[in-house]
C-alpha cells in the first residue's frame, strides 16, 4: 500500500511539473500588469515590430495630412516616414511603448474577465506617438502640421472573440498558476519520502520530469510554427517576434527546472551506487 501511494504521488507530481512551469509562466505574463509590460518591453526594439509600427504610423499620418490639406500622399509620404523614424528613435518612444502596452494589458483583462460576448480586437495604440511625429513634421516644414489632429493608428494583436474563448483557461491560470509549482514540489517530496528505495524513486522522478519538460518544449516549438495563424492580423515576422518574446520566460523556466532535475538525478545515482558498495 505504501509503495502504491508513493508511486501515485510521484506520478502526479511528475505530470504536474511541466503543467506548473507553463502555468506559472502564463500567470506572470498575463495577470499582473507589471509582468506583462516587462515581458513585452523588448518588442519595442524588435526590427520586425519597429518596421510594422513605422509602416502603420506613416500610412495613418500621411492619410491625415492628405485629408486636412489636400496634398497628395506621394508628396509627403517620404517626409512623414522620416518624421516617424525620428519619433521612434526619440527617447519618448520607450515611454510611449510601456504606456501603450499597459493599455493592451487592460484590454486583455477586460476581454478575459468579461461574462458577455465582446467584439473588436485588442490592439496597441500608436496615438501617443503622434505628438512626437507632429513635432518632427513641424520642424520639417510640412504645411499645417501643427494643426494635425491625433492619429488613431493601432497595431491589432488579436480579435476579442478569439481571446474570449480562452476565458476558461484564464480562470484556471489566475486561480492556480502561482500555487501549482508548490503543489508539484510537495507531491514529489511526499512520494520520495514514502518510497522504500528513496534514491531510486528520486532518480525515476527526475527522469520523468525531464521527459515532461522535453514534451513541453516540443509543444512550445510547435506553437511557434502556428503563431502566424494564431495572430492573423500581424505579418508572420511580427507574429513570431511577439511569440518568441512572450515565451522567453518559459524557456528560461524550462532550462532552470531541467538543470535542477539533472543535478538531483546525478546526486541520487551517486547515492545509490555508494549504498550498493
Amino acid at each position: 500500500m505504501r509503495s502504491a501511494v508513493a508511486f501515485l504521488l510521484l506520478l502526479v507530481g511528475v505530470v504536474l511539473v511541466p503543467v506548473a512551469a507553463a502555468g506559472r509562466w502564463g500567470y506572470d505574463v498575463v495577470v499582473p500588469a507589471d509582468g506583462f509590460v516587462e515581458t513585452v518591453a523588448p518588442l519595442a526594439t524588435s526590427p520586425a515590430v519597429v518596421d510594422e509600427v513605422e509602416d502603420r504610423l506613416t500610412t495613418a499620418t500621411t492619410s491625415r495630412i492628405t485629408q486636412s490639406t489636400g496634398v497628395e500622399g506621394a508628396q509627403v509620404e517620404p517626409l512623414v516616414r522620416v518624421a516617424v523614424r525620428q519619433a521612434i528613435a526619440d527617447p519618448a518612444y520607450a515611454r510611449v511603448w510601456r504606456s501603450s502596452t499597459r493599455d493592451v494589458h487592460r484590454q486583455l483583462l477586460v476581454v478575459l474577465r468579461a461574462d458577455t460576448s465582446t467584439t473588436g480586437s485588442v490592439g496597441l495604440s500608436l496615438a501617443p506617438l503622434s505628438d512626437v511625429v507632429r513635432r518632427e513634421l513641424v520642424s520639417a516644414g510640412i504645411p499645417f502640421a501643427d494643426q494635425l489632429p491625433t492619429v488613431r493608428a493601432t497595431v491589432p494583436l488579436a480579435p476579442s472573440a478569439d481571446l474570449a474563448r480562452a476565458r476558461g483557461v484564464f480562470e484556471v491560470l489566475e486561480a492556480w498558476g502561482p500555487v501549482l509549482p508548490f503543489v508539484a514540489a510537495v507531491l514529489l517530496a511526499l512520494g520520495v519520502l514514502l518510497a522504500r528505495r528513496r534514491a531510486s524513486a528520486l532518480a525515476r522522478a527526475c527522469l520523468g520530469v525531464l521527459l515532461g519538460l522535453g514534451l513541453l518544449a516540443v509543444v512550445v516549438l510547435a506553437a511557434r510554427v502556428a503563431a502566424a495563424e494564431a495572430l492573423p492580423s500581424l505579418p508572420t515576422p511580427v507574429a513570431r517576434a511577439v511569440f518568441d518574446t512572450l515565451v522567453a520566460g518559459l524557456w528560461r523556466d524550462i532550462a532552470l527546472v531541467a538543470v535542477g532535475a539533472l543535478v538531483v538525478l546525478l546526486g541520487s545515482v551517486l547515492v545509490t551506487r555508494g549504498t550498493r558498495r
